[in-house]
């Protein structure tokens, strides 16, 4: 019962692991979406100056979390995360400008996280 319980905490630290790293994608998602919003002002104007000072803003959470999270995962793990970065670009396009969800970008993130799967699960019968 002791390793039943051992082997369940351990697998919620991984769960709670790949929650936050998947929220650290959508915070580096979030940058485009500035980026995008400050590529639409005039240059310099105030809006082009908050909009960019939030893309680095994102831009500096992400890369300080992200050193982080690398000591959770091993680096291919970590790595295939990143591409949920797809999904939530999909997401925040159609929340934030109006962009299509086709099919063909439906698909694509299926096979995308269909990769993510796959890697996890190799690391997982690797043992790490």
């Amino acid at each position: 019962i002791k390793q039943k319980n051992q082997e369940k905490k351990k697998m919620n630290r991984k769960i709670l692991s790949l929650l936050k790293l998947h929220l650290l994608v959508s915070v580096y998602s979030l940058s485009t979406v500035f980026s995008k919003f400050a590529g639409q002002q005039e240059f310099l104007s105030s809006k082009f100056i908050i909009f960019t000072f939030l893309l680095f803003l994102c831009l500096g959470v992400y890369a300080f979390f992200w050193q982080k999270i690398l000591s959770n995962f091993n680096l291919s793990v970590a790595y295939a995360n990143r591409a949920a970065d797809l999904l939530w670009g999909i997401i925040l396009g159609a929340v934030f400008f109006a962009e299509k969800i086709t099919f063909t970008k439906i698909i694509s993130v299926f096979l995308v996280f269909l990769g993510i799967i796959l890697v996890i699960r190799s690391e997982k019968t690797k043992g790490v």
